[in-house]
């Protein structure tokens, strides 16, 4: 007589791919953003000094670190459960529900820092290396995150067969 507990449910390798690629855009955008933060904190001080006397430094600002901090939890939410998907037997309901979380998170945090992060708004100044090279990985990240977002698609819909 075979118990309940002994059957191990069937799993399905059909978002292996999505998950796999996921999994890499995930890790190389964490490794983006860490790159991003570093090179903005060299200016931190210069601009909480300046927030002090100009309320659009103050904004800009507080819109710089909440648009890298988003950004930065959609891809550790991202690279955490692409990567637990990959290693567990989930059934197909987790999948799905994971994929539709990571889905939103990422679409999100890439329309957050899309507003922000982006050539309209964002002018390269001169002798500020670092800052420049800040700005043009961030606008890598949003399109990193666009990526994720179309692969937490994939491996959504893959999960049905």
């Amino acid at each position: 007589m075979v118990h309940w507990l002994d059957v191990t449910p069937e799993y399905n390798t059909s978002p292996l791919i999505p998950l796999c690629f996921v999994t890499a855009l995930s890790s190389y955008g964490l490794y983006m953003a860490y790159q991003n933060i570093t090179r903005l904190q060299e200016y931190e001080e210069q601009a909480q000094k300046l927030s002090k006397w100009s309320n659009s430094v103050a904004a800009r600002l507080h819109k710089t670190r909440a648009t890298q901090t988003s950004g930065t939890i959609a891809l550790v939410l991202s690279t955490v459960c692409s990567v637990l998907l990959l290693l567990t037997k989930f059934g197909i309901t987790t999948h799905v529900v994971l994929s539709i979380i990571c889905m939103a998170v990422s679409a999100l945090a890439r329309l957050h820092m899309k507003t922000f992060w982006n050539e309209k708004d964002q002018i390269k100044i001169p002798l500020m290396g670092k800052f420049n090279e800040a700005i043009a990985g961030s606008e890598e990240v949003v399109q990193l995150l666009g990526g994720i977002t179309a692969a937490w698609i994939a491996a959504g819909l893959l999960s049905f067969f």
